[in-house]
C-alpha cells in the first residue's frame, strides 16, 4: 500500500488512526489504488432521504430487476473489508475452504 502511494508505513498508520489529515488529492489517489469509488470513504456520513425524497446522489447504484435502484454491493466498505480479510489468510488451502464455505452458504439462501 505504501509503495503504491509513495508513503511510508508510518504515514499510512497516521492516516488510518486519524492522527494526520489526508488531502483530497491523496484521497482520490488512494481510492484509485484500492479500486473503490471515492464515496467509499464517506459511506458513514451519507444518509439517504434528501429533501426531495431521493437517495443521496453520491451513493453508487445499480438497476434491479424491477427497475428500481439499489446500492452496488461492490462499492460497500463491508465488501472491501471482507476481501482484505480473505487475503490475509496466509494458508492457501484454508483460504480455499473459507471461499467454498461462503459460496456454499450463499447458494443455499437462493
Amino acid at each position: 500500500m505504501g509503495e503504491s502511494l509513495d508513503l511510508s508505513f508510518q504515514q499510512i498508520q497516521k492516516y488510518e488512526r486519524g492522527i494526520d489529515r489526508i488531502s483530497v488529492g491523496r484521497l482520490v489517489h488512494l481510492a484509485h489504488v484500492l479500486e473503490v469509488p471515492i464515496t467509499y470513504f464517506f459511506e458513514e456520513l451519507i444518509e439517504p432521504g434528501f429533501a426531495d425524497g431521493s437517495d443521496s446522489p453520491v451513493r453508487a447504484a445499480v438497476p434491479t430487476r424491477a427497475g428500481e435502484r439499489a446500492e452496488d454491493p461492490m462499492s460497500r466498505r463491508e465488501t472491501l473489508e471482507l476481501v482484505r480479510a480473505y487475503y490475509q489468510i496466509e494458508q492457501p488451502d484454508l483460504r480455499k475452504h473459507v471461499f467454498a464455505l461462503i459460496r456454499s452458504i450463499a447458494t443455499k439462501e437462493h
